[in-house]
């Protein structure tokens, strides 16, 4: 079978050996922004081009689009891609499927990992839909649900979870897709769909200390690693919050919230909230990271908070006139 796979992620690289595991003549196209874009430490393209894996990187669906037109492809797997095709070019191959690794229709939209952290959400899925010109319309052609243990606390731990899922379901799609194309469910159901927008974190990793030390922490995990942390301020300067975790559970006046009560080492601070007291592991600015800090006040500017509240970051469309 000759398959062609387009959109970025680890599941990209999972995929490809996968499918090539069971013989199929594979080829991964993305964008340059996806090329880019960080797994273990290393760009996506990277990891192809030094495994041997055919990668092509792409400007536009218009370019995908002529590129496929002379392949015909049996198959192929959407992975998160940059663009929303049109008809016009979802008719260059006879099969197109969407694996969305999300407890579908639940979490449609962006940042999907991180608002089902923020909602303290344990399900999870790996989802093959039929693409069509209609977005998140097709039909879905297989489902595998889980769940999440509570150790799955950040964006690591459930990207791992999802590649592990992920390893185990495309071998029992592909072997029944072959057989006899699977149905689901014959039609979207509307009713229970969720859409969530897309994030970003300098624009939306602002802590809010009025929260609870429990919605505080959550919010840090969501924007954890392989994200760049959430955020708050410490006088002129931007202070990056990795992790964290609960010392004392404790009432404190609203205006003992932010103070920072004691500074362990150069990178953590033990600090006040409304119901507690937390220990957070940081990235201090190196002019003050050797400061007595002490007494001090993390604090989140109003407009940092309403910026992150009213900037919504649409899912860009980047489908061509037909």
């Amino acid at each position: 079978m000759k398959i062609a796979l387009i959109g970025g992620g680890e599941g990209m690289l999972l995929a490809m050996s996968v499918l090539r595991e069971r013989g199929s003549h594979v080829h991964a196209y993305c964008s340059f922004r996806h090329g880019q874009e960080l797994v273990r430490g290393e760009q996506l393209a990277s990891h192809f081009f030094s495994q041997g894996l055919p990668l092509s990187q792409i400007n536009s669906e218009v370019e995908f689009a002529k590129v496929i037109g002379k392949e015909n492809y049996d198959l192929i797997f959407g992975m998160g891609p940059e663009w929303i095709f049109s008809s016009s070019t979802l008719s260059l191959a006879k099969r197109w499927v969407n694996i969305n690794i999300i407890p579908y229709p639940k979490y449609l939209g962006g940042a999907h990992v991180t608002w089902q952290i923020l909602n303290g959400d344990l399900r999870g899925s790996v989802v093959f839909q039929e693409m069509i010109g209609e977005v998140d319309k097709g039909k879905i052609l297989d489902k595998f649900d889980f769940l999440y243990s509570s150790a799955n606390d950040s964006p690591e731990h459930r990207f791992s979870r999802n590649q592990e899922v992920l390893l185990r379901a495309l071998p029992k799609f592909m072997s029944s897709f072959q057989l006899n194309p699977p149905m689901k469910d014959q039609h979207f159901v509307d009713e229970a769909r969720e859409y969530w927008p897309r994030l970003k974190t300098d624009t939306h990793g602002w802590i809010d200390w009025s929260w609870s030390s429990l919605h505080i922490l959550s919010f840090i995990n969501a924007f954890s690693a392989p994200y760049p942390g959430a955020r708050t301020r410490l006088g002129g300067y931007v202070i990056t919050i990795f992790s964290g975790k609960v010392i004392e559970m404790r009432d404190f006046h609203p205006f003992s919230v932010g103070i920072i009560l004691r500074k362990p080492d150069e990178n953590s601070l033990v600090v006040a909230t409304r119901d507690g007291i937390l220990e957070l592991e940081c990235s201090l600015p190196e002019k003050i990271r050797c400061s007595f800090l002490e007494g001090s006040r993390v604090f989140t500017p109003s407009e940092d908070l309403e910026l992150a509240m009213q900037s919504h970051l649409h899912t860009r469309d980047f489908r061509v006139a037909e």
